[in-house]
């Protein structure tokens, strides 16, 4: 007798061929099962004698022959799964890699002094690209919109003032302290440090990833990043170095690998 059952197309399926023969002058039962493993190879010999014995075992080369055909589509199936993990294991790396890469996109723009001037680790904002410390004083606050007689939106109206080189977007305010991008001396968190706080929802008014990346596409304060308007002496301030447009599609891509953060204090 001869059975076979081929491979069905497309897929990763074991094909096991498994033969048996019975010559009555040779009194020996053969039996085989080969799957796509030829490692895998099984040959069963039986010797025989009556024609009830015969039967006989016929019957126990058939349980025999359903046991190795078990055994071995059982290891095809351990052998594909460990495949398979590595594989996932592989695209993991690789995808975490990607999002690494895209984040690190992400921080050069947060720690561009657009961005980090308003998320200081002290009472007070900076201003200018060297990052002074604002002039007049100016503190945060317990809101982070300054102090009666010194709010924000006393000087900061809904745009930019180019007569007098004052910027202004709606709602100006400082970040709060939990999104500090700095340390206490002025000087960038890492970029480590910066994800984890980025990330962290209790610090982030309990955004996940797709919170993230609506606000970088849609908060007024960070479009106005890319339209600071003039200084006071007339020269336009510069801007972060990734266009609005390629810093939504780096957070996409952070965001799609799962928000990554890198490795380090």
């Amino acid at each position: 007798m001869r059975s076979k059952r081929p491979p069905s197309a497309g897929r990763s399926t074991p094909t096991f061929s498994v033969s048996g023969q019975f010559t009555a002058g040779m009194n020996v039962l053969m039996f085989s099962v080969f799957p796509i493993n030829p490692l895998l190879a099984l040959t069963i010999t039986i010797p025989t004698g009556t024609h009830q014995e015969e039967l006989m075992l016929r019957s126990r080369a058939a349980g025999l022959l359903i046991s190795a055909f078990s055994r071995a589509f059982g290891t095809w199936m351990i052998v594909s799964g460990a495949l398979g993990q590595a594989r996932d294991a592989r695209r993991s790396a690789a995808s975490r890699a990607q999002g690494i890469a895209a984040w690190e996109q992400v921080y050069s723009v947060l720690t561009h002094a657009r961005c980090i001037n308003c998320h200081t680790a002290t009472v007070y904002p900076q201003q200018g690209d060297d990052r002074q410390r604002h002039f007049a004083n100016v503190v945060r606050g317990p809101e982070g919109k300054g102090v009666p007689g010194l709010n924000c939106a006393s000087c900061h109206q809904e745009t930019n003032a180019d007569s007098t080189g004052v910027p202004g977007g709606h709602n100006w305010h400082l970040a709060p302290l939990s999104m500090k991008w700095q340390d206490l001396n002025d000087k960038p968190l890492s970029t480590a440090a910066v994800c984890r706080a980025l990330t962290d929802r209790s610090k982030n008014h309990n955004l996940d990833g797709p919170g993230l990346l609506k606000h970088h596409e849609e908060e007024a304060l960070v479009h106005w990043a890319w339209q600071p308007g003039q200084r006071p002496d007339g020269t336009m301030r510069t801007v972060p170095p990734l266009t609005h447009e390629e810093f939504v599609a780096a957070t996409r891509r952070w965001v799609e690998a799962g928000t990554p953060c890198p490795r380090g204090r």
